[in-house]
């Protein structure tokens, strides 16, 4: 379903922890950091099994905002901390934890065609999306959703994010 009905921000993909996905993503890829340390206040997950665990997206990028606050060496959580739609302020939109990335990644039919119904970008299948699930100082999560893997990326290299809404 949509959020907001006819001034569409976001399409629902999990009904019980009521979140939705942003109708649009970042247009280049982002680097999760630039900096190779950990985040404190910021849980670890040493495998991708551990990290599919996590469902707290919102509350990893209040982490990594409380951390560096300007978010300037963290511009995915920036990206997706800064989107806003009508009727959203800054801070609203999260970066999604990999749990709720795979979510996204299992509902994936569903929200492309509802996306594409509404004239917006489907998910695309050829790039992975950086999660706010920390590895360690060096490795964050990714999801590639061509197959939901969820992979172990250098924190420098450069992915998509699509904010994520809790309602």
């Amino acid at each position: 379903g949509l959020l907001n009905g006819k001034s569409a921000i976001g399409v629902v993909f999990d009904g019980n922890r009521n979140t939705a996905i942003a109708l649009e993503g970042s247009t280049s890829s982002l680097e999760w950091s630039s900096l190779r340390v950990d985040v404190s206040n910021l849980k670890n997950y040493k495998d991708s099994t551990q990290a599919i665990q996590d469902f707290n997206g919102k509350a990893n990028t209040a982490a990594i905002k409380a951390y560096n606050s300007s978010l300037s060496n963290y511009p995915a959580a920036k990206y997706a901390y800064n989107y806003t739609t009508n009727g959203t302020n800054v801070g609203d939109w999260y970066l999604p934890a990999a749990g709720e990335m795979l979510l996204i990644y299992q509902n994936k039919l569903f929200l492309n065609y509802t996306l594409s119904k509404l004239g917006k970008p489907v998910l695309p299948t050829n790039i992975s999306h950086w999660s706010s699930s920390e590895g360690n100082n060096t490795f964050a999560f990714s999801m590639n959703f061509r197959d939901g893997e969820t992979e172990f990326e250098f924190k420098d290299f450069t992915e998509y994010v699509r904010p994520v809404l809790a309602f």
